[in-house]
């Protein structure tokens, strides 16, 4: 009812209303307008229009410049490398700083920290004694909180190779195969050849 009321009450708004909407959408569709500039394009203007003071050439500056001289005596004495200098023997300290698995063992440690080496010596314990060796008695070895620790045992384990059974069973069978067939060579010593035979 509010629609109907307006149209009486303000009816030059609704006069000829679809020619104006017809010629606003064809003035949008000839010229697109621009989308506003950010202030971005405001520092770009100030550096595209400096100040004409900065531009223009200062006498007073100038004629100080005038007065500056420069003297130079030939090149810098520059540091003289010793070629024939005996370079260091001693090079255990750089190899003994990695360990077999090719990391970097540290000096020290932080209480509550373990390096790499120290962690797989855990795995394989935990691994070995079948959780007899608790993360309650590696935290108290190693000074580490016990609850990370069993999180570290929880989601870590040392690498298993794990393989179907049927594999399992045909590498067993070709073991055992090629140990009868290395003993029967040495109860005999000489593995008979094919010109003895005929």
């Amino acid at each position: 009812m509010g629609g109907s009321v307006r149209k009486f009450v303000n009816p030059r708004a609704y006069y000829n209303i679809e020619r104006r909407a017809l010629k606003k959408i064809e003035k949008e569709k000839d010229k697109p307008t621009a989308a506003p500039k950010h202030n971005k394009h405001e520092q770009v203007d100030v550096y595209s229009n400096p100040d004409p003071q900065i531009v223009e050439k200062n006498e007073k500056l100038h004629s100080r410049m005038q007065h500056l001289y420069l003297e130079s005596y030939g090149p810098a004495p520059g540091v003289k490398s010793k070629s024939n200098r005996p370079l260091p023997q001693d090079r255990e300290e750089f190899e003994t700083s990695f360990d077999t698995y090719g990391y970097h063992i540290p000096n020290r440690l932080a209480q509550g920290k373990v390096d790499f080496v120290q962690m797989l010596d855990i795995l394989k314990k935990y691994s070995d004694t079948k959780g007899e060796y608790s993360a309650a008695d590696i935290a108290k070895d190693y000074k580490v909180d016990p609850t990370k620790m069993q999180n570290v045992l929880t989601h870590f384990q040392v690498l298993q190779v794990i393989m179907p059974k049927e594999d399992v069973e045909e590498m067993q069978t070709e073991e055992s195969t090629e140990e009868v067939e290395t003993t029967d060579l040495k109860s005999n010593q000489i593995a008979p050849s094919d010109s003895k035979k005929r």
